[in-house]
């Protein structure tokens, strides 16, 4: 409280020091005519105007459109069993990851590697009995994004055979015009991204790669892409895809539908 007489506290001064402040610093609420309101709102005006927009969105598959990790698991677990008389557990068949089967068994088996494969994709066939459908809220969130007029496609590690039976079973074909399967000889995402940026003749930055894994998340950034980590499955690593530096990180497929909603072909 002043003493009486003594002059009117100048509001444009902050109480410990001589530095000017805002004149609103002190309000309840900031005035509309403000001159730092208008001038925030014309820097988020012009972020949004530098904003690129999204036009195609690309997914991996296992732990991102559905939880199919627990069937591919399920599969190699009695292959692997005949092949080296012992039972693997999920983190030692995940270590194998890389490849896509394929390669997996070549590694194993060498030339027998045929006979090995129809094993694991009737194995694949029947165990996706517990998958039948994808992430609930997946199905919408592609209809919008076709919806809006942009692209989708799916690039994933899983070899041809595995990934078609994903596709049918889950009914996700009718969404996708390209599909890419990974490498016998390792992931090679990044260069089916940009491939998939020439085929649709867009600028790769204008793309969106959305995956579960930190290895997802490395290979759209070196293609160029948006990387956005895909953190809804009990399976992900949310630590591990933050420090990855993706460009978003959803830990629901509700956060991801409204992040669609404002930054895909808006």
């Amino acid at each position: 409280m002043r003493a009486p007489g003594s002059p009117a506290r100048d509001r444009r001064y902050s109480r410990t020091s001589r530095e000017p402040v805002h004149p609103c610093e002190h309000c309840t609420e900031r005035r509309p005519g403000c001159a730092v309101i208008a001038s925030e709102k014309r820097r988020h005006a012009k972020e949004d105007d530098e904003r690129v927009s999204i036009c195609g969105v690309i997914f991996d598959l296992d732990g991102t459109l559905a939880d199919t990790l627990p069937v591919c698991c399920a599969a190699f677990r009695p292959v692997l069993l005949d092949i080296t008389g012992r039972e693997y557990n999920d983190s030692e068949i995940v270590a194998l990851f890389g490849p896509n089967e394929e390669g997996i068994l070549r590694r194993l088996v060498g030339d027998d590697w045929p006979a090995a494969m129809e094993r694991f994709l009737a194995e694949y066939e029947a165990n996706h009995d517990t998958c039948p459908a994808p992430f609930e809220g997946i199905d919408d969130v592609l209809r919008r994004i076709d919806e809006r007029g942009a692209r989708l496609a799916i690039i994933t590690g899983k070899g041809a055979g595995s990934a078609a039976i994903s596709i049918r079973r889950l009914g996700l074909a009718r969404y996708f015009d390209i599909v890419r399967s990974g490498s016998a000889d390792g992931l090679v995402k990044a260069d089916q991204i940009r491939e998939i940026a020439t085929i649709w003749d867009v600028p790769v930055e204008r793309l969106a790669y959305v995956g579960d894994t930190i290895h997802d998340i490395e290979h759209a950034q070196e293609a160029g892409a948006a990387a956005i980590a895909a953190a809804w499955a009990a399976t992900a690593n949310r630590e591990a895809l933050a420090q990855a530096g993706p460009r978003a990180l959803f830990t629901s497929i509700e956060a991801f539908a409204s992040w669609v909603e404002h930054d895909v072909c808006p």
